[in-house]
């Protein structure tokens, strides 16, 4: 076998006196040693790999390498030569030969035992080739099946290094494999040409990988389980990386979990927790017990576990008293990866105190010695833990400040900046002048980039760091973007337009740019990146910029993949389809068109994002309980068991809650005619505690959601209106969302028509002061300015036609303002002297799945008509 990357130098202590092929100086290794190394056919960096590890650590001994195959044909080999020798010797002495007979008859039993020794060691150098001959073969596998094939082949053989390789490989090969990355198979090339979007259907692609990832955990478990206690801390390390990752693709969550709880265990034993090597080792031996226990429950999760050792001769087997040594964080590089691996884990910061110090500590002790990419990789993990108050972040952000300020900048890569940024929007500045900083350097980079992912990696970056849309980077990127939309791939584009709806920057151009840019890619990538097309559709939503075409292009794609989508990814597409569905119904109703019925018919997306989530919601946190809530809310879907979860999640956060979140629930509790008194009161509680502890210009505005929903649905919180009602009146002056003044308009209609506050309840509604008055007037104004001009539809006129017919209908008027102008009804008319109002009610009055059940928001509009004295008729 010829390997030209391998000397003669190198060999000669390994394999013994080597000589290079006379025609290409290269060496040549035995076939029958290459046959018996490499059952596998490695290639030659696999051979220069192992004699690498050999030269770095030395021919380990170990149990078992005398019952390698090779090791006992050359034992035999020798053996057999001995015996021979010593036969011929034999015969010589009888046959009265003379002593050089003798004589030579011993030399060849001396050489027979030398050559059978020498075999002997070259089977054994052999033997460990071959193990990290194997390891090389799992960092090189293109795929989940070819890996799951050589751990089926090769389990028998596999050691501490070559299962950390293995277990490391998956969470790879699943992210290619599923084109998470943005990847195509090559066997896909040929089949886009001949078959429909169906047919490469990204769901299955994912699902199949997800299938073939749980098939290499089944197989995975129980070695590591085997080798843990032995493993030593660049093992550990990568083993809780891989299995970080891995944790990311949701039916792989809970096994992944509990493997990487066993991992944790082990490193509190002989990390974080040591008292001395001896009783780290007695402790983490006690732990070695224990983890069948936790290999139960994973099986459990799997549905089985493949013994991959079953019926073979496990030759690496670790003996009792192997152990792994205590852990410790040596390098900025190190206690990064660690804290990242706790924060894709879900680790929690205050139970897991002693696991996060451990890391923390060791970071800022190493900062002179961290790179960029340690820097920003502490920064997101930091972000993702939200350990805010712990004086860590202050030391990293002052570190990164320092460097910046003195011109290392472009040592950051775009994606460092990126997760440098993220962690300043989550955790604050950490430092005085750290966005000041980033923000001057992204204007200065801003120019320069040179590619798509560049780009979109710097716009994200710049609007995590707080940049202001009027600054000049944004303009930069947005000439820049022109150039790179045509060619870039779809999470840039998600990435870029994700930034721009994060500052409210609506550039029409850039939009219609990046429409025209989705459009022109080809089905298969578009079902390969449903994530992408999500956060596109997503960005389009929250600039308001909606466009039907692409709505009508992306959502069939989002459809095929709901199935392999994360939890994530489908409360984000239910979200901007009722986004979407909100805006054509509004548009509906104004234009008189049909594009929103149409789109309002159908509930199939719908349907199918709801029957994931709704087994979901006992997990959620408080933003996903707040943004299923609103979603529910714009859709009008009426979904009882939903709804209960979401309340029952919601009341069990809800001293978590932030005013936007509650305001988003109260809304639901409302517009969904389902209230539910108990967890109301709760959040009128937690917000009177945030006014009574916030400065009113800190105070978020969406606090007038929580007091209409309240006051509304009679919760009776004079306090709390008052107190809302003071904030929103010095942000009236300050910044201020016209929205707000018709929440605030119907709740002073609501106060003077259905409550009976006490005098002393309501002084300062009665007397209000000048700033509280400039609101009211204001809102009232802002509310009748809405309802003026109304225009009569076609079904009206046809009601009002027919009505004119019926004897005793008299005084018929369409679209009539009440006498305080605060309503308008649809047609009123005077039968045997009542007042009767007729609303007539289209489909967006009533649940958008449940026709029969109308809205809280068309409930109370009755009640107010028929509280001033009107017969209603829907």
């Amino acid at each position: 076998m010829l390997c030209p990357a391998i000397s003669k130098h190198h060999l000669h202590g390994l394999l013994g006196p080597v000589n290079p092929h006379p025609a290409t100086s290269c060496v040549c290794l035995p076939a029958r040693l290459v046959s018996t190394a490499c059952p596998l056919a490695p290639h030659k960096g696999a051979v220069c790999f192992a004699v690498r590890q050999f030269q770095q650590e030395g021919f380990p001994s170990q149990q078992g390498r005398s019952d390698h195959p090779a090791a006992r044909e050359g034992a035999v080999a020798g053996n057999r030569r001995s015996r021979n020798a010593n036969e011929n010797s034999r015969r010589s002495r009888q046959e009265g030969s003379s002593g050089e007979v003798s004589s030579s008859s011993d030399g060849e039993s001396s050489t027979g035992n030398r050559r059978a020794g020498g075999r002997n060691q070259v089977a054994q150098k052999a033997a460990w080739l071959n193990k990290n001959v194997i390891q090389e073969r799992f960092t090189r596998t293109q795929s989940l099946n070819q890996l799951t094939s050589i751990l089926q082949t090769q389990g028998h053989q596999l050691n501490a290094y070559s299962l950390t390789a293995a277990l490391s490989q998956v969470p790879k090969l699943h992210a290619a494999t599923s084109g998470q990355r943005g990847m195509r198979p090559r066997h896909f090339a040929s089949q886009a040409k001949q078959h429909d979007n169906t047919t490469l259907a990204a769901a299955s692609s994912r699902g199949a990988a997800t299938q073939e990832a749980k098939q290499a955990l089944r197989m995975l478990a129980q070695p590591l389980a085997l080798w843990l206690h032995s493993m030593v801390f660049r093992c550990i390390g990568n083993v809780l990386w891989g299995l970080a990752k891995l944790a990311e693709v949701a039916e792989l969550r809970r096994p992944c979990r509990l493997l990487a709880g066993m991992v944790l265990n082990e490193i509190k034993i002989r990390g974080s927790e040591y008292k001395g090597e001896e009783v780290a080792r007695a402790r983490s031996a006690q732990a070695k017990a224990g983890y069948q226990e936790t290999l139960r429950q994973v099986e459990a999760e799997l549905g089985g576990l493949i013994d991959i050792t079953a019926g073979k001769d496990f030759v690496n087997k670790p003996s009792e008293n192997s152990y792994g040594g205590l852990l410790v964080l040596d390098k900025p590089l190190a206690s990064s990866n660690f804290m990242y691996s706790l924060a894709l884990l879900g680790v929690d910061p205050k139970k897991d105190r002693q696991l996060v110090s451990w890391g923390c500590e060791a970071f800022v002790s190493q900062l002179p010695d961290a790179n960029s990419q340690d820097l920003s990789n502490m920064a997101y993990a930091m972000s993702l833990l939200g350990m805010q108050d712990d004086g860590i972040w202050e030391h990293v952000a002052g570190e990164i400040t320092a460097r910046i300020a003195a011109g290392q900048g472009s040592q950051f890569s775009d994606q460092a900046l990126t997760n440098m940024s993220w962690a300043i929007l989550k955790l604050g500045p950490g430092h005085k002048d750290l966005a000041h900083n980033l923000h001057n350097y992204l204007i200065e980079a801003a120019p320069h980039a040179s590619s798509h992912k560049e780009l979109s990696n710097l716009a994200r970056a710049a609007a995590s760091a707080g940049v202001p849309k009027n600054s000049p980077f944004f303009a930069t990127v947005t000439s820049k973007s022109l150039h790179f939309l045509p060619t870039m791939d779809l999470t840039h584009i998600a990435n870029l337009l994700w930034a721009y709806s994060s500052v409210e920057v609506s550039d029409t151009k850039l939009l219609e740019a990046a429409k025209a840019s989705v459009l022109s890619k080809p089905v298969w990538m578009l079902q390969r990146q449903p994530m992408a097309l999500v956060n596109i559709l997503w960005a389009f939503a929250k600039l308001e910029h909606f466009d039907h075409a692409l709505f009508q292009a992306c959502m069939p794609e989002v459809k095929a993949c709901v199935r392999a989508m994360s939890r994530t990814e489908r409360l984000m597409a239910f979200w901007t389809y009722s986004r979407y569905h909100d805006q054509m119904a509004k548009f509906e109703r104004h234009a008189s068109s049909q594009l929103g019925y149409r789109l309002l018919v159908d509930q199939e997306l719908a349907a199918m994002l709801l029957d994931y989530l709704r087994g979901e919601v006992r997990s959620f946190n408080t933003q996903e309980v707040g943004t299923l809530a609103s979603s529910v809310c714009m859709l009008a879907w009426y979904d009882k068991p939903l709804l209960d979860e979401v309340y029952a999640r919601a009341q069990h956060l809800h001293s978590h809650l932030s005013i936007p979140q509650m305001s988003s629930i109260m809304w639901c509790l409302f517009k969904m005619n389902h209230p539910r008194p108990q967890l109301a009161r709760a959040m009128v509680e937690h917000t009177l505690q945030l006014l009574n502890t916030r400065p009113p210009k800190a105070v978020d505005g969406d606090v007038a959601y929580v007091m209409w929903g309240a006051v509304l649905m009679d919760i009776e919180p004079p306090e709390l209106v008052h107190q809302v009602l003071q904030v929103l009146s010095v942000k009236l002056s300050h910044q201020f969302c016209p929205s707000y003044f018709g929440l605030i308009a119907q709740t002073i209609l609501h106060i003077r028509t259905f409550r009976n506050w006490k005098p002393e309840e309501k002084a300062w509604l009665d007397n209000p002061s000048p700033e509280l008055a400039k609101l009211i007037d204001s809102s009232l104004s802002y509310y009748i300015s809405k309802i003026e001009d109304p225009k009569t539809s076609y079904t009206q006129s046809m009601v009002r036609d027919e009505l004119a017919q019926v004897p005793g209908v008299s005084d018929i008027q369409t679209e009539a303002l009440t006498e305080d102008n605060m309503f308008s009804i649809d047609i009123v008319a005077r039968y045997k002297d009542r007042a009767v109002a007729i609303e007539v009610d289209g489909p967006f009055h009533y649940m958008v799945n449940r026709p029969g059940i109308i809205t809280g928001d068309t409930l109370w509009r009755r009640k107010h008509l028929a509280g001033k004295g009107y017969h209603v008729l829907p």
